[in-house]
């Protein structure tokens, strides 16, 4: 068998760039598809960045998290949630999202009725003609693709990058322990 990586997810948001990768994703959606209506009056001030989001999402979708145990994860490994580019809270502790800022409900109301990764991906559908199948929920269906998709790439780049072609594609041998590499 195969010797594992075991790489804990600071270490992959940090080695890959991920952060990094998701702005440039964001820029080249948003460059793509028009931008969102402007937010009507009122309101709060928009918290989280979109690549923040979609980086959570991914390591949510990395280590089968729900939202709660990604909230208990990023406030026990504050450097993880700064290398994911989470803002500053008070006394120097970043501002992890709650379970509920991020449910999908609310993450639209975060960053508009659609995030550019969602125009994107919609231009994306009507270039190569795809149709969409008359499924209640498409857009979440969308969603979990392009999750897993990223999933297996980062997988891949990881084990890549360590020499390690044989694993590209068992996430069990690449990722560390969810608790792994967390200073408690």
């Amino acid at each position: 068998m195969a010797t594992a990586l075991h790489l804990d997810a600071l270490t992959l948001v940090t080695r890959l760039h991920l952060l990094a990768l998701y702005q440039l994703a964001v820029q080249l959606a948003q460059r793509q598809c028009p931008p969102p209506p402007p937010a009507g009056p009122g309101g709060a001030p928009r918290i989280y960045s979109e690549e923040s989001l979609l980086l959570l999402a991914l390591l949510r979708t990395l280590w089968r998290l729900s939202s709660q145990e990604a909230h208990d994860w990023l406030c026990a490994w504050p450097a993880l949630a700064r290398a994911c580019g989470l803002p500053q809270g008070g006394e120097g502790q970043p501002r992890v999202p709650s379970k509920a800022q991020q449910s999908k409900r609310l993450w639209a109301a975060e960053l508009g009725k659609r995030t550019s990764i969602e125009r994107f991906f919609g231009r994306v559908l009507i270039f190569f003609r795809l149709q969409r199948p008359p499924v209640f929920g498409w857009s979440a269906v969308e969603t979990r693709v392009a999750l897993t998709y990223a999933t297996a790439w980062v997988i891949a780049l990881a084990a890549s990058q360590d020499g390690r072609p044989d694993l590209i594609r068992s996430p069990r041998l690449v990722l560390a322990h969810i608790w792994e590499g967390v200073e408690v």
